[in-house]
């Protein structure tokens, strides 16, 4: 594939450049059973080794609590890439473009394989190198989802993974609560989940009253009420609290990131999330 300069410039001068100030680690798969370091508990859900029970927490608590470890070698990472519409707004797309191709820059830093799945159905299967790197970046700058079937593209992706492996979902979650908690639960039991949830400060601080908006996926209009800041500030905010809190009763790790943000701020959160610094 030829990559076109533009896309190679626009790579190196504000992803590479960047994250090679910030890199300062490696990134830490925390499968399990790879390695016998305690690290932690999580609720058990359904489908769990049961020998991993924690039963001395179940005798406390009366509550099912699955072990987890820790495990110091590279897992190849699959990155879940929302192109959907509502992306487009306030510049969550480009944000999300160059967090991806953070993680892959860092994923071959590493020499780890990592590949790229869109929610419009795009599969780039697991690689390393430079050339796979731009070829991931390149596909997400082009890609464009006409739905939000959250569900079907992680069902559609586990059917072609076999080992597990790193997820890490980058996406405003714009999606069906129900299809959101079974696809998070469904990555988590087949791998180690990584949840970056992308808002804008335009979201996060609502302040639309009285006013019509266009739904970027549907193109229905909605009209605000006038004197509804308040409450409508509190449901995006407590979307994602929900976002996040299903992320974590599955084990996951999630991180909120603002795309009027500067970009080396949320990347190093990012970093963080993904205990790569």
């Amino acid at each position: 594939m030829n990559i076109p300069t533009e896309i190679i410039q626009d790579f190196e001068i504000n992803v590479k450049k960047v994250v090679d100030g910030l890199l300062a680690g490696k990134f830490r798969s925390r499968n399990l059973g790879g390695s016998p370091e305690f690290a932690g508990h999580r609720p058990y859900v359904e489908g769990d080794d049961i020998r991993r029970i924690d039963w001395r927490v179940f005798a406390r608590k009366q509550r099912l609590y699955t072990k987890l470890f820790t495990s110091e070698t590279e897992a190849p990472l699959i990155l879940i890439y929302d192109d959907s519409p509502s992306m487009k707004l306030w510049n969550k797309d480009r944000t999300s473009s160059l967090i991806a191709g953070m993680l892959f820059y860092v994923s071959n830093k590493m020499n780890a394989r990592f590949g790229l799945f869109t929610l419009s159905g795009i599969y780039v299967p697991l690689d390393k190198g430079y050339s796979h790197l731009l070829r991931c970046y390149y596909t997400l700058q082009n890609s464009r989802s006409k739905d939000s079937e959250f569900l079907k593209i992680v069902l559609t992706l586990l059917s072609n993974i076999n080992k597990r492996i790193i997820f890490a979902v980058i996406s405003d979650f714009a999606f069906d609560y129900q299809m959101i908690q079974k696809g998070l639960n469904l990555l988590a039991k087949n791998g180690d989940l990584v949840v970056i949830q992308v808002m804008s400060g335009e979201e996060w601080n609502f302040k639309y009253d009285g006013k019509t908006l266009v739904d970027a996926e549907t193109r229905e209009r909605i009209r605000i009420p006038p004197n509804s800041r308040d409450m409508q500030r509190e449901r995006i905010r407590n979307w994602a609290k929900g976002v996040r809190n299903l992320t974590f009763q599955v084990g996951g790790r999630y991180g909120l990131i603002f795309s009027d943000a500067p970009f080396h701020k949320e990347a190093l959160k990012v970093m963080e999330i993904m205990e790569v610094v």
